[in-house]
């Protein structure tokens, strides 16, 4: 019943449009009936085709019909599934005289028999190795004997999908790359002091920021560029984002999916069809879709963007792989002829690097550690990017 309700409500809220978005009266409010018996029926393991004929005043193409599944249990399992068809129209809005319609409708029902199936084992229900499905009957044939309700047997892995196929995926593969700072200060007085210096490598970014310098005629531009004193690098990490095809049975372990594409086809014979709505969630694209879909006037478009048969989803997938972080080692020498000689120290910046180095100069009683952990001359630093284990 709430699951008859709830497409009721998708099928008014379609429908509305014709409205002019006003709620609409008592009088043109949804009129369900519930098909008792089809004209035809097939059903092909996989997909449904009926139809009927319903009394009303309005047109075939005013009505709307959606199928139903009602559980048969038997000892805490599901035997089988009995078919619904429900006729949704509003009667109050059409004019003619009362007669009859013929409708027409399909639906995947191996789609819906998944559904129904999932929901029942959420209930603590199995189903059953091999379970029919029960047709409506279908009317009176010319001689007027009744013909009983069709039960076909359907075993699980002929009515439900088959092993999903994998599939190609693309997938926004998040990498991470180094690039360089270099700030470069004279210190001479003048105004025109700072200059920025940027590259993919430290000798680039040292290299532009002495080509700044230049510009102001000082003579030792490249020797400040190389001396801590007067120039600082720092490291940024730059992210770059590449479309990557994978299977979709063998995506990158932490690939997730970071949006929705949903294209919806009102299939009706017009030039303006193919609506395609995005979202973060399956849900949102659906529903923008359907927007996009009203502009045509169509009062089924909500009712389009839920049925499988008018609207493919497909999900796009973003994989981050652990941001690095950095890691520099300067190297101190003090080159004094001591077999107690080079002093390597780490850290997260250059700076802090070099400081590291003057611990174990000290221990040798040198005066000059400091000033030989920012002599270029007597230390060596370099930059590795470490990631996440």
């Amino acid at each position: 019943m709430k699951k008859r309700i709830a497409n009721a409500m998708a099928i008014m809220a379609a429908l509305s449009v014709l409205c002019l978005g006003q709620a609409p009266k008592a009088a043109d409010a949804l009129k369900e009936k519930t098909i008792k018996t089809l004209d035809s029926v097939n059903f092909d393991g996989a997909t449904i085709s009926y139809s009927y004929t319903v009394e009303s005043k309005c047109p075939a193409n005013s009505h709307s019909s959606f199928v139903e599944l009602s559980p048969i249990t038997k000892d805490k399992y599901v035997t089988g599934f009995k078919i619904e068809v429900i006729d949704a129209a509003y009667e109050g809005k059409c004019s003619a005289a009362v007669g009859p319609v013929y409708v027409s409708g399909k639906e995947n029902l191996a789609i819906i028999i998944e559904r129904e199936s999932n929901k029942q084992k959420g209930k603590g229900l199995k189903i059953a190795p091999e379970y029919t499905i029960q047709l409506l009957p279908v009317k009176p044939s010319k001689d007027g004997a009744a013909k009983a309700p069709a039960s076909v047997s359907a075993p699980v892995a002929a009515v439900q999908p088959k092993p999903a196929i994998p599939e190609k995926v693309m997938v926004n593969v998040v990498e991470y790359t180094a690039g360089w700072r270099c700030e470069l200060w004279k210190r001479d007085g003048a105004r025109k002091d700072g200059f920025v210096g940027t590259g993919s490598t430290l000798d680039e970014a040292r290299n532009n920021a002495a080509t700044s310098c230049m510009s102001t005629n000082n003579p030792y531009c490249h020797d400040y560029s190389k001396n801590p004193a007067h120039t600082t690098c720092d490291v940024q990490i730059n992210e770059k984002t590449k479309l990557v095809e994978y299977d979709s049975d063998k995506l990158p372990a932490g690939a997730a999916i970071s949006s929705w594409s949903c294209n919806l086809m009102k299939n009706d014979g017009s030039s303006r069809d193919g609506f395609i709505g995005e979202g973060t969630t399956e849900q949102e694209a659906r529903t923008r879709a359907a927007g996009l879909c009203k502009s045509t006037n169509n009062p089924l478009c909500d009712q389009y963007s839920q049925n499988d048969n008018h609207t493919s989803c497909a999900p796009a997938y973003l994989y981050s792989g652990p941001k690095p972080a950095t890691q520099w080692t300067c190297t101190l020498w003090k080159r004094d002829g001591a077999r107690n000689d080079g002093f390597t120290g780490t850290g997260s910046t250059e700076k802090e690097a070099r400081n590291n180095t003057v611990p174990g100069c000290q221990r040798t009683n040198h005066p000059k550690c400091y000033d030989f952990s920012v002599d270029p001359a007597h230390t060596a630093c370099s930059v590795d990017l470490v990631y996440p284990r």
